[in-house]
């Protein structure tokens, strides 16, 4: 195990850094796919830095600025369509919509993250005022307990909720995402969940990729062989889902090399694996 200085990710926090500064280099492009004028900020000197140096840093950026962009869509299209009043967004980071968003002033949102990000994020943005009504909350996956109790505060506070976990299930093991999936299924007020996917050879490929510069808290681990079946399992249907590639040709742009080689593999029957990865809404049976 190598010296945690030597570290670029020394703690799942950092990821956090790492995303906000995705977002900001997206807004700095002249046809950006969203504009997010906080990130520059929030991702600080340390979430810079690792953009800088990890290895294949600028070509990842591509995959954030879509996920970003579908999220955006995805739940403003949920709050319209499904009559959503409260957002839960578990693993929340830097996440900076109800500041972004035209979303309605009544709606609830929640961000749930480690204590040590609640704090950066109620530093930062406490002379920012949010489009919507924003709660934060501290949380730790594992205490099943305080889970439990703040979703007994989302379910007391409103009817139709949507969850949002971008970018955050891959970091658990199945049994945690079992345990909370299992909580959640325990109050009525949830009734969607949005997150984004990946096949098994993906994250292999990344877990390879970011041993020795990642903690071994901000590693990917959940990986069901079947991922829509897992959830499907324990009561939540799809609804909609779509690929990171579909997205990119529907918002034109063009697929970097590495992405477009899995493309062609797959389409060779080289690769059995069609689907790397993408986003899906699913909806409670």
């Amino acid at each position: 195990m190598p010296d945690s200085k030597a570290l670029l990710v020394e703690r799942i926090s950092d990821t956090a850094l790492w995303a906000a500064a995705y977002r900001a280099l997206e807004t700095q492009k002249p046809d950006p796919l969203f504009k997010d004028p906080f990130a520059s900020e929030l991702a600080g000197e340390k979430g810079w830095g690792i953009v800088r140096q990890l290895k294949g840093g600028k070509t990842n950026a591509f995959s954030f600025g879509i996920r970003t962009r579908f999220f955006d869509e995805a739940i403003l299209e949920a709050v319209k369509n499904h009559r959503i009043d409260g957002v839960l967004n578990l693993g929340s980071g830097l996440d900076t919509r109800p500041y972004r968003l035209d979303l309605p002033s009544q709606l609830q949102w929640f961000d749930v993250d480690l204590p040590e990000i609640t704090s950066y994020m109620l530093e930062k943005m406490q002379t920012h005022q949010p489009r919507c009504r924003v709660e934060r909350l501290s949380w730790d996956i594992n205490d099943t307990q305080s889970r439990k109790e703040f979703f007994s505060k989302v379910n007391y506070e409103a009817k139709r909720v949507l969850v949002i976990c971008e970018g955050v299930l891959t970091y658990f093991s199945s049994g945690q995402i079992d345990s909370l999936v299992k909580d959640l299924g325990g109050f009525p007020c949830f009734k969607f969940w949005l997150h984004d996917f990946y096949s098994r050879k993906v994250i292999q490929r990344l877990q390879k990729e970011w041993i020795g510069q990642f903690s071994s808290d901000a590693i990917f681990h959940f990986d069901p062989e079947d991922w829509f079946q897992f959830f499907e399992d324990r009561g939540w249907k799809v609804v909609q889902w779509t690929t990171v590639a579909d997205e990119s040709r529907r918002l034109n742009r063009k697929l970097p090399l590495v992405w477009a080689i899995w493309v062609r593999l797959s389409k060779a029957g080289i690769i059995h694996e069609k689907v790397p990865s993408g986003y899906v809404l699913l909806e409670k049976s």
